[in-house]
C-alpha cells in the first residue's frame, strides 16, 4: 500500500515539474493614469502656443483636499493655460473632453461689467461614482475690453474702510459665488492664475460656507487678497504656489495675504530644471538662463511701501496747487488708487496700439529733458521744498505724456497729464536716487531702475519673468515629473535568411502593442534596400518608441531579445511626446567576410587591409586615421576615405571587396593680406590675399567713435580694417584649428596685414572663415592735381586742331571740374574765350587762335583750382616751309647791308664721291663747296638780324590784333 502511494506521488511530481520552469505570470497592474497631449497659450510670446503633455488620475480626488499634490497643481495650471476663452472648439474645451469632463460651459467671457470675472466650468463622474465639478477662473484676455476690466480691478484695493478683502477681487468673487455653488458636485476643483488665482482663492474660501463638497483649490502667482484671516487652518484645502521674484505676488503690501497654504515655487530645484522644461515646451523663455530676481523685487516693494506706508494712504485723496514753470495756476486732485487703476485701464484699453515698451527704452535718451525735470523735482521734495518740486513734476509729466503719445499708432493719447503727474508723485522718489552728486549719474541710475519694468517677459531680468504661463508650468513639471517609461525588452524572432524585411518590423510593433500601454507606441525599420534578408550579411534594425505623458529615465534599459543597442539610446521631446531611438546589429547565418584595402596617395603611410562582414555599413566602424603630416614645411591633414567613384566612408555598404583612397587637405596656417592704407578723403580699396586659395568679404568700421561701417575715410582718426578670409575650395584646404577649453574651434595660425601681424584673427565655426582685424590711423591728405594728358606734348603752328589737357586730383576727383577757377600760360592769365572746358576730371582744350599767339618754344600752363594748382609744360614749333625757286634779288631800299644771295650749284652728270673724313684740327680742304666760301661768323650775324626783324613784325601784328 505504501509503495502504491509513493508511486502516485512520484507520478504527480513528474507531471508538474516542467511547469516549474515556466516564467511566473503576474496580472498586469492597471495603470492609474490617463495620458495625453494638449495645446496651451504662451504669455511670453502671445503669438505662439505651447505643445505639452499631461498625466491625470481620478485617484487624486480621493485624497484629502488638505494634502498638497504637485501633480494636481501641474494639471490645474495646464488647464488654466488652455481654457482662455469660451470657444467650444478651443484648447480648453478639447483638454477637458480629453480628461473625461462633460457639460462644459463658460461664464462672463467678454462681459462689459467691470466687476465680472470669466470662468470655465464642467462636470465629470469619477471612477468611484462621485461627481467632480471644475471651475477655472481666467485672467488672460485676448481683447482690449476684457484686459481693461481686469487691470482696473487689480488696482482697486480699498473701499471706504480701507480694510478687509481686496475690493476688486472680492467684488468679482461675490458676484459668482452663488453661481459656482449652484453647479453642485460631491467634489469641487477650483483653479486660476494671477488675478484669476486671487479670485479663485476668494471663491474657494467663500464656497466653504455654501457647500459640504470637498474643495480642491490650486492658485498660481496670485496677488494678496485680504489683510485678515481669522482661522488659517480652516482654509488648508487651498494651495497657493508663488514665486518670490514675481512682482505681482508681492502686492498689495501692508501685510495683506491669501487664504490657504503658500508654497514657494522658485526654489533651487525648480530654478535648476526650468530651462530644460521650457525647451521641451518650445517656449521662447528657454532662450535665456533663469536668474532669481527676488532681491531686486523686494527692494522695489519696500520702496513702494515706504512711499505709501499705510493701506489707507493708497486711496487717500490729495490736492496739489502750484504755479507751473510757464506761470499758469494749476490745481490737481488725485489718489494713487484712482491714478493706477485709470493708468493701467488706459494702457490695456487699446489706445496704446502700436506702442512697445522696448521703443520707450530705445528712445530713453531723447527723454532726458523730461527725466531731468523729474530728478530735479525729487531733489527738491527731499529737501523739503515740495511747492518748488510740484512745477518740476508737472513739466516732466507733460513731456512724458507727449513723447509716449508720439510712439502710439494714433500719435496722441487721451490720458490727461494729471494722471502722469500723480504717477510721478508716487513713483518718482522711488525710482530716482538723489545720492549722486551729478545729475547725469542719477539719470543713468534711473535708467537702470526702470529697465527691468520695461523689458520683455522673456528676459530673465524682468520683474515678471516668473509670472507667465510658460515659466509656471515649467517649474511645476520639475516638481511633478511625469512617470518613467520603465525598462523594456522587445522580443522578436531571430532574423534568418530569406525573411521579408517587414517581418521583424511588424514584430516590434506587435510586441509593444501587446504590453497594453495606450501611451506607448513603436516603429521599426531595417537599414537596407534589400527586400529580403541575405545569408551571411549583417543588418541594422532601428527602433523608435513614442511615449505620451512619460519620461525616459537616464538608467532606462531598452533591449531586443535581451541584447543592448549598439549605442546609448537617443531621447528627445517632439510635440510634447517623449521619443526614444536606438539601433541593433543582427548577422544572418554564418558571416561572409569582405576586404577593405587602402591607398594613402601622395601623403602618409598606407594602412593594412581590414575585413568586415558583408552588408557592414562603414559609418558604424572606425576608419583608419592618417592624422596630419608635414612635407617641405607644408602641413596636410587627412580628410577621409573615398572609393574610386567618390563615395565617402560613411556612405559605403559593403557588398564586395573595395579599395579606399585617402583624401588630404592642405592646412592654411598663414594668411597674408595686402591693403593700401587709405588717407582722409580716399575711397577704401579692396584688400588682396597673397594666397590664391583664399577669398574674402570685407567691411569697415570706425573703432574709436561710433563703430559704424564706412565706405570712405572722411576724417582723421583710428579705423579698423575687418577682413573675412574664406576658403575657395574647402574640399582641398582647411584652416589650422584646434578646440579651446569650451570645446569651440579657434584659429591657431597667423594673419598678416602688409607684413605686420594682425591684432585679431578669430575663427567663425558657423561661416567657416577667419575674421581678421587691423587698426590703422588715417591722416589728412592735401589734394594734388596732375596733368594726365597734354604734359610735354608739342603743337605746330598752323594746325587747325587745338591742344588738349586733362587734369586729375588724387582725392575726390569727381569734384575737380567744379573746383576749377582758370588758367595761366607763362604766368599770364588766359581769357575763357581762348579755351574750352568740360567735366571728366577736368578736360581743357586750348583753341588754335590762342596757341598761334605764343612764340615757338617751351611754355608752362597752370590750371588753378580752389584748393591747388595743376602744372603742365608744352612746346610750340613753327610749321615747316616748302622750298621756293631762286630768283634775282631785287634792289633793296634798305640802306643796311644784306648778305649775297646763295648761288645754286651747277648740276653734274655724275655725283662726286665724298671722301671719308679724317680727324684733323684744320678745316677739311677736300670738303665740297656750298657755293660760298665766305666767313661763317658773318653769316650767323646776318641770320640773327633777320630773326630780329621777323620777331619785330610778329610783335607789331599781335599788338594790332589786341587793338
Amino acid at each position: 500500500m505504501k509503495t502504491g502511494i509513493k508511486k502516485m506521488i512520484a507520478a504527480a511530481l513528474a507531471a508538474f515539474m516542467p511547469l516549474a520552469n515556466l516564467p511566473a505570470v503576474h496580472a498586469e497592474e492597471e495603470d492609474p493614469f490617463l495620458y495625453g497631449t494638449l495645446t496651451e497659450i504662451s504669455t511670453v510670446d502671445t503669438t505662439a502656443v505651447l505643445k505639452d503633455s499631461f498625466y491625470y488620475s481620478d485617484d487624486w480626488f480621493t485624497q484629502k483636499p488638505e494634502e498638497r499634490n504637485d501633480a494636481l497643481a501641474l494639471l490645474s495650471m495646464q488647464l488654466t493655460a488652455a481654457a482662455v476663452n469660451d470657444d467650444a472648439d478651443g484648447y480648453g474645451t478639447a483638454f477637458l473632453k480629453e480628461l473625461g469632463f462633460r457639460d462644459i460651459g463658460y461664464a462672463s467671457f467678454g462681459s462689459d461689467d467691470p466687476e465680472d470675472c470669466a470662468y470655465t466650468y464642467a462636470k465629470k463622474t469619477l471612477k468611484d461614482g462621485t461627481e467632480l465639478t471644475v471651475v477655472c477662473v481666467q485672467s488672460y484676455a485676448f481683447d482690449a475690453k476684457t484686459k481693461t476690466k481686469g487691470w482696473t480691478q487689480n488696482f482697486i484695493v480699498n473701499d471706504e474702510t480701507a480694510e478687509g478683502e481686496h475690493k476688486g477681487f472680492g467684488t468679482a468673487a461675490d458676484k459668482v459665488i452663488d453661481a459656482v455653488a449652484a453647479l453642485g458636485g460631491d467634489k469641487v476643483w477650483i483653479t486660476g492664475q494671477s488675478r484669476g488665482g486671487a479670485i479663485a482663492d476668494l471663491i474657494a474660501a467663500k464656497l466653504k460656507e455654501k457647500t459640504a463638497a470637498d474643495i480642491y483649490a490650486y492658485t498660481f502667482e496670485a496677488p494678496a487678497v485680504t489683510d485678515a484671516v481669522e482661522d488659517p487652518s480652516a482654509y488648508s484645502y487651498i494651495h497657493n504656489y508663488l514665486c518670490s521674484d514675481d512682482l505681482v505676488t508681492r502686492v498689495p503690501m501692508w501685510n495683506m495675504l491669501r487664504y490657504g497654504n503658500v508654497y514657494k515655487l522658485n526654489t533651487e530645484e525648480t530654478n535648476a530644471g526650468i530651462k530644460e522644461e521650457l525647451q521641451k515646451l518650445q517656449s521662447v523663455a528657454a532662450e535665456t538662463e533663469p536668474t532669481d530676481n527676488t532681491e531686486a523685487v523686494t527692494k522695489l516693494v519696500n520702496d513702494l511701501e515706504s512711499r505709501v506706508p499705510e493701506r489707507a494712504d493708497y486711496s487717500r485723496v490729495r490736492t496739489d496747487q502750484f504755479t507751473d514753470e510757464e506761470g499758469n495756476a494749476e490745481k490737481i486732485v488725485y489718489s494713487y488708487q484712482e491714478t493706477l487703476a485709470g493708468l493701467f485701464g488706459f494702457i490695456f484699453g487699446g489706445e496704446m496700439e502700436g506702442f512697445e515698451a522696448s521703443a520707450l527704452m530705445d528712445n530713453i535718451l531723447e527723454m532726458q529733458p523730461q527725466l531731468q525735470s523729474l530728478i530735479d523735482a525729487v531733489k527738491l521734495e527731499e529737501a523739503g521744498k515740495e511747492e518748488e518740486a510740484m512745477p518740476k513734476y508737472w513739466t516732466a509729466a507733460n513731456g512724458l505724456r507727449t513723447m509716449i503719445g508720439n510712439m502710439t499708432k494714433a500719435g496722441t493719447i487721451s490720458l490727461p497729464a494729471e494722471g502722469f503727474y500723480a504717477l510721478l508723485r508716487l513713483a518718482g522718489p522711488i525710482a530716482v536716487d538723489t545720492s549722486y552728486e551729478e545729475s547725469g549719474e542719477a539719470f543713468l541710475d534711473l535708467l537702470g531702475y526702470l529697465s527691468p519694468l520695461l523689458m520683455t517677459a522673456a528676459d530673465v531680468s524682468s520683474y515678471t519673468y516668473s509670472h507667465h504661463f510658460d515659466t509656471v508650468i515649467a517649474r511645476l513639471k520639475v516638481l511633478a515629473p511625469q512617470p518613467a517609461i520603465g525598462d523594456i525588452d522587445i522580443v522578436i524572432e531571430a532574423p534568418k535568411a530569406d525573411d521579408a524585411k517587414e517581418k521583424a518590423e511588424q514584430e516590434v510593433s506587435t510586441f509593444i502593442t501587446s504590453l497594453n500601454k495606450e501611451w506607448l507606441s513603436a516603429e521599426a525599420s531595417w537599414e537596407t534596400e534589400d527586400s529580403t534578408l541575405e545569408e551571411g550579411c549583417v543588418y541594422y534594425l532601428n527602433v523608435t518608441l513614442k511615449a505620451v505623458g512619460h519620461l525616459a529615465a537616464e538608467d532606462m534599459k531598452l533591449t531586443v531579445n535581451g541584447t543592448e543597442p549598439m549605442s546609448t539610446p537617443e531621447v528627445t521631446c517632439e510635440d510634447a511626446v517623449t521619443v526614444v531611438r536606438a539601433k541593433w546589429e543582427f548577422t544572418v547565418g554564418t558571416p561572409k567576410q569582405l576586404t577593405v584595402s587602402f591607398d594613402s596617395g601622395e601623403h602618409g603611410e598606407t594602412p593594412e587591409p581590414v575585413s568586415f562582414t558583408k552588408g557592414t555599413r562603414l559609418e558604424y566602424e572606425e576608419a583608419p586615421d592618417l592624422g596630419t603630416v608635414t612635407e617641405d614645411g607644408v602641413a596636410y591633414k587627412f580628410a577621409g576615405w573615398k572609393t574610386e567613384d567618390g563615395t565617402g566612408w560613411n556612405d559605403v555598404v559593403l557588398k564586395e571587396d573595395i579599395l579606399m583612397k585617402a583624401s588630404w587637405k592642405r592646412i592654411v596656417d598663414s594668411i597674408h593680406v595686402i591693403f593700401p592704407l587709405p588717407a582722409v578723403g580716399e575711397t577704401i580699396q579692396e584688400p588682396v590675399f597673397e594666397e590664391d586659395d583664399l577669398l574674402y568679404v570685407n567691411y569697415w568700421y570706425v573703432s574709436d567713435e561710433d563703430w559704424n561701417d564706412v565706405e570712405a575715410i572722411e576724417k582723421e582718426g583710428r579705423y579698423s580694417l575687418c577682413v573675412t578670409a574664406a576658403l575657395k575650395d574647402p574640399e582641398k584646404t582647411e584652416f589650422a584649428l584646434e578646440k579651446d577649453e569650451y570645446d569651440l574651434l579657434r584659429y591657431i595660425g597667423k594673419a598678416y596685414i602688409n607684413g605686420g601681424e594682425a591684432e585679431t584673427a578669430e575663427y567663425d565655426d558657423g561661416e567657416n572663415y577667419v575674421r581678421i582685424e587691423y587698426e590703422f590711423t588715417a591722416a589728412e591728405v592735401q589734394p594734388e592735381y596732375t596733368a594726365e594728358e597734354g604734359n610735354g606734348e608739342t603743337w605746330t603752328k598752323g594746325s587747325e586742331e587745338g591742344m588738349r589737357f586733362i587734369f586729375k586730383c588724387n582725392i575726390h576727383d569727381e569734384d575737380t571740374f567744379t573746383k576749377f577757377k582758370g588758367i595761366t600760360i607763362d604766368g599770364t592769365a588766359v581769357e575763357e574765350t581762348m579755351y574750352d572746358k568740360e567735366a571728366g576730371s577736368l578736360i581743357l582744350t586750348l583753341k588754335p587762335e590762342s596757341l598761334e599767339t605764343l612764340d615757338a618754344g617751351e611754355h608752362t600752363l597752370e590750371a588753378e583750382f580752389e584748393d591747388g594748382t595743376g602744372i603742365a609744360s608744352f612746346n610750340i614749333t613753327e610749321a615747316a616751309k616748302e622750298p621756293e625757286p631762286s630768283a634775282e634779288p631785287e634792289p633793296s631800299a634798305d640802306p643796311e647791308p644784306t648778305a649775297e644771295p646763295a648761288v645754286e650749284p651747277e648740276p653734274t652728270a655724275e655725283p662726286t664721291p665724298v671722301p671719308e673724313p679724317t680727324p684733323s684740327s684744320e678745316p677739311d680742304k677736300g670738303a665740297p663747296k656750298t657755293g660760298d666760301d665766305s666767313n661763317p661768323v658773318l653769316w650767323f650775324s646776318l641770320l640773327g638780324g633777320s630773326l630780329a626783324v621777323v620777331l619785330l613784325v610778329l610783335i607789331l601784328l599781335k599788338g594790332n590784333r589786341k587793338e
